[in-house]
């Protein structure tokens, strides 16, 4: 719990906790790179969920626990987590398709890729726009009315005739579109 700070609206990820499968047995390591190991900041949604979870609790308790207390067991997980998304239509959904939702909203909002990067801790961007960028052309359309709006008007023939004008009167641009050049 002392990862979670309700003030500064930050989880510091720093350790997590794994399951090992041949013993069952739960050990606390360190996330695979330093990116990994991060702070993230909370939306207040979040914030207002996780402040009864740490409210009079001891700084080194877990926040989320098994129902009869102790940590949580991946198989435990899964079969509610499984219930859970069949009651809700969404059978087959996993925890980290959320993570993926997120990015895409996340992008959709013309965020920067280095800041979706540092929040996710991909080692490099190469692994956010590798894995994201398919996601990119949302972005890459806010990019061309940015440039629309900022670059003028170029007059084509005639003063205050624009380059489409121009072409719609010739017939080789027709609703908005380039007719194909034979």
């Amino acid at each position: 719990m002392k990862d979670v700070d309700v003030f500064a609206r930050t989880i510091t990820v720093n350790m997590q906790l794994q399951e090992l499968p041949m013993t069952a047995e739960m050990v606390w390591v360190t996330p695979k790179s330093r990116m990994s190991r991060r702070t993230v900041t909370m939306p207040a949604c979040t914030v207002n969920a996780v402040i009864p979870l740490v409210s009079g609790r001891d700084r080194d308790e877990v926040v989320f626990t098994a129902v009869q207390g102790g940590y949580v067991r991946y198989r435990v997980f899964w079969k509610t987590w499984s219930k859970i998304t069949a009651a809700a239509g969404l059978a087959g959904l996993r925890i980290h398709d959320l993570r993926h939702t997120q990015v895409g909203w996340l992008i959709s909002a013309n965020n920067s890729l280095t800041g979706i990067q540092r929040r996710l801790g991909h080692a490099s961007i190469s692994v956010t726009s590798d894995r994201y960028g398919h996601l990119l052309p949302v972005v890459d359309e806010n990019i061309v009315a940015t440039l629309d709006a900022a670059l003028p008007a170029v007059p084509a023939r005639g003063v205050g005739e624009t380059g489409q004008e121009q072409l719609r009167s010739t017939g080789k641009i027709k609703d908005g579109r380039a007719a194909q050049v034979a």
